[in-house]
């Protein structure tokens, strides 16, 4: 529920590293934010899809970390659009490590 707010085009600031965000557009567009299970080598995994016409540096990385805090109870599910309206990094939660986020691909259209 926590994620439903970071769907459609909006400023993501929050999300991004923030000395890549210095005068340039953090604006994107999220068409997508779901979570499934999938079996994987006989480990059940819990697999975030996000989809977007776009990302900043650290992007999705933070998200997940900001979305971790939420699902394990740390943070309130309204936190997550609090850090959204902040535009500021210091507002969402850590990065998530790179270990098992996987880049899935690139679809043009």
């Amino acid at each position: 529920r926590a994620s439903r707010c970071l769907i459609g085009e909006q400023d993501f600031k929050s999300f991004c590293r923030a000395a890549s965000a210095i005068d340039k557009p953090t604006c994107r567009n999220l068409m997508e934010v779901s979570f499934a299970t999938e079996e994987v080598m006989g480990e059940e995994l819990l697999v975030m899809r996000v989809v977007g016409s776009s990302f900043l540096h650290s992007m999705v990385r933070t998200i997940v970390g900001t979305l971790v805090d939420v699902g394990r109870g740390k943070r309130p599910e309204k936190w997550v659009a609090e850090a959204l309206a902040a535009k500021d990094r210091a507002a969402a939660g850590e990065c998530a490590p790179a270990q098992g986020l996987v880049f899935w691909g690139v679809r043009y259209e």
